[in-house]
């Protein structure tokens, strides 16, 4: 399956994300607007590059087990690099589902895009996290929480999407703000997409998240937007793009990631009469995720997911703990997790207690789930490295099994498999889950 070419919008005058030299200018993908493609499958690359030297593209896991696999690229790759002509490049069958970084090398110079490709082979359905409102820098929110990188990869997204606001304008370091951020966003397991807020200046979002804060990244045949609404007037022409894009419509449902409590395209489409013409018929398809804010408008015709902030902040009344939204698509269909009254998911009440090692060492491995929220969590997930039996490596072996959870993957390393498991997790309860080598 291929996967779609982001829109990238503006490249001229527009900040890059750079090597260490300006001999090469990577521009798609990034951090913030990864592809997700299946393993045999192909995406585009797109960078500016003077030198014609040699250049490599691997991918590298970010993660235990450490391992590389080169892409397959065209003989003219530099050649094409250097006209910015859209390279496409392809992913070997045998690469191992998970989210990596991105890796070009030039003249013994490496430049490591993190998170940039992720792999699946199921695109009937997926999981979305939705992150909104660090405000760090912000009295009340000074840094991101390690806690919400933690939990997050527990309930198991295939993606995580943010709207915006990122570092509060008054931060004193922004560079470096940004710099700690994209670390902490580097920890999480699945891909991140990234739309910028008012409060972000557009040239640090260029340089740190994705050339262009407009574009469309696809998940299979799930369509995901990424608008630019800072709050004010949208200007006509991305008011006409969007518009265009729903009116084509997609095989699976469309999420829309903007800033704006209260969507300018949303505003604009009611002023005009327009917007049960563009929404309404697919009202159960479109997932819109926006910023927080308590007084926002009730749009009835209209699937808003506003998510409490990612941060301790408490501005716009918010509750000072950090949040996070858990939505499921499937086909055509949008379903949050029941998790009450706002949707969000506070941080602190989930963890994950490993009861022997989980490094590759042993045959058998056990978990416990502790969930202490007054709701439940489906499809929490636990990934767990299995020794083989003494003696069976390189060989043929029934992989192993787990109880108290759905086997998702597993992943031949030779000396062991990497398994992961979605398990249901009870109201304040706990859940045990073991693997085990056959």
């Amino acid at each position: 399956m291929r996967s779609l070419l982001v829109i990238v919008v503006a490249l001229a005058g527009s900040g890059l994300l750079s090597a260490s030299d300006e001999s090469l200018r990577w521009l798609h993908p990034s951090q913030g607007r990864p592809v997700i493609v299946s393993p045999n499958g192909s995406f585009a690359v797109v960078a500016q590059v003077e030198k014609r030297a040699p250049i490599t593209l691997t991918l590298r896991s970010p993660h235990f087990p450490r391992h590389e696999q080169p892409l397959r690229v065209p003989p003219d790759l530099v050649d094409q690099l250097i006209r910015s002509d859209p390279v496409t490049v392809t992913v070997p069958a045998d690469v191992p589902v998970q989210t990596y970084d991105l890796v070009i090398k030039q003249d013994n110079r490496e430049t490591v895009i993190r998170n940039a490709v992720a792999l699946c082979r199921d695109f009937e359905r997926f999981r979305v996290v939705h992150l909104a409102g660090f405000h760090v820098g912000d009295p009340t929110a000074p840094r991101a929480d390690a806690r919400l990188v933690h939990e997050v990869n527990l309930v198991g997204p295939d993606l995580v999407v943010c709207t915006g606001d990122y570092i509060a304008p008054s931060h004193p370091d922004r560079t470096g703000a940004w710099r700690r951020l994209m670390d902490t966003f580097a920890q999480l397991d699945a891909p991140v997409l990234m739309a910028c807020g008012d409060e972000d200046a557009i040239e640090d979002f260029n340089q740190t998240c994705a050339v262009g804060a407009i574009g469309m990244v696809n998940y299979g045949p799930f369509q995901g937007i990424v608008l630019y609404d800072p709050g004010t007037t949208m200007d006509s022409e991305q008011l006409s793009w969007i518009e265009q894009v729903l009116e084509r419509g997609s095989a699976g449902a469309t999420f829309i990631l903007s800033h704006a409590p209260d969507p300018s395209p949303i505003v604009a489409w009611k002023r005009k009469g327009r917007l049960s013409e563009l929404l309404s018929a697919r009202r159960q398809s479109i997932a819109w995720f926006t910023d927080w804010d308590a007084s926002a408008t009730v749009f009835g015709e209209v699937n808003l997911l506003r998510t409490l902030p990612a941060s301790a902040t408490t501005r716009k009344q918010a509750p000072g703990v950090p949040h996070f939204r858990v939505v499921d698509i499937n086909g055509d269909r949008i379903v949050p997790l029941p998790v009450g009254a706002t949707g969000s998911i506070p941080v602190g009440k989930l963890r994950l207690v490993s009861r022997s090692p989980n490094d590759g060492t042993s045959e058998k491995v056990e978990f416990t789930f502790v969930n202490t929220h007054e709701f439940p969590i489906a499809g929490a997930l636990v990934t767990a490295y299995v020794q083989k039996p003494t003696g069976v490596a390189g060989q043929l072996v029934q992989p192993p099994a787990c109880t108290n959870a759905r086997m998702r993957h597993v992943a031949d390393f030779g000396t062991f498999w990497r398994c992961q498991a979605r398990a249901d997790l009870p109201a304040r309860g706990s859940v045990s889950v073991i693997f085990a080598a056959p």
